[in-house]
């Protein structure tokens, strides 16, 4: 099976091509040329938070929870994309026990270190990853007739991030 193509047809076909390809490598070029990891880079974040939690299963009894943190995150100056960080709070456990409402109130006081990996591909779109491992007390005031009763946890966390905006 032979095509055949004109001269003119040839012509065609090789701009075209050129049209389509000249504004993707234009793209690439500027995409290359500047490096958003450098441009939005900053020397050190701090961040506070709060949030209500639901536990997704059933303890014994019904709780309300709630959380708040702070944490501090250095960017590596060289390697912009590595951040480790220092994060400290506490989690609230507030029972709604209806025999004793009082008895399995208790608190978490935890501290973590870690490291995240935040990679911006344009100026408005940033996706990462984070590892941490730390420690928590969890402080039980009303447990026991003796006093107040702790247990010590440790604690690993993995997760992913997307960041449009």
């Amino acid at each position: 099976m032979h095509f055949f193509i004109s001269r003119f047809g040839k012509f065609r076909i090789i701009l075209w091509c050129i049209l389509i390809v000249l504004p993707l490598s234009s793209v690439t070029a500027r995409g290359e040329d500047m490096n958003y990891n450098y441009y939005y880079r900053f020397p050190l974040s701090i961040g506070l938070e709060y949030q209500t939690l639901t536990p997704l299963g059933s303890y014994n009894t019904d709780y309300n929870i709630f959380e708040v943190s702070g944490n501090i995150r250095y960017p590596i100056p060289r390697f912009p994309v590595l951040q480790p960080f220092l994060r400290v709070g506490f989690m609230r456990f507030d029972s709604l026990d209806t025999l004793d409402p009082e008895k399995w109130d208790h608190t978490h006081w935890y501290g973590a270190l870690g490291l995240g990996y935040s990679n911006r591909f344009v100026r408005n779109f940033e996706l990462g990853a984070e590892f941490t491992a730390g420690m928590s007390e969890a402080v039980f005031p009303n447990v026991s007739d003796t006093g107040t009763v702790g247990s010590t946890n440790l604690l690993f966390t993995a997760g992913g991030k997307i960041s449009p905006g």
